[in-house]
């Protein structure tokens, strides 16, 4: 399904950013560079996510888990 607009507007590129973001969110991620533990993120009836890390992270350290919110703020800019 593509969606038609004759204007692209802050909404449709906050709408398009949030779900993008979302997408690759949900469920385990692999340690890597950017995150250095494994963690999972699960999303919450009110809006929030759950940050879950794994309960043996590989460097020892046991790390709470955390609840966020996502925000995304876009502003038009003219030339």
């Amino acid at each position: 399904m593509s969606i038609h607009f004759d204007k692209l507007t802050a909404a449709h590129v906050a709408d398009w950013a949030r779900g993008t973001l979302e997408d690759g969110l949900e469920g385990w991620t692999m340690a890597g560079d950017d995150v250095p533990l494994q963690y999972r993120m699960q999303p919450q009836a009110d809006d929030t996510w759950i940050f879950e890390p794994t309960p043996y992270p590989p460097d020892g350290w046991e790390r709470p888990t955390q609840r966020f919110a996502i925000q995304i703020a876009v502003t038009e800019v003219q030339n």
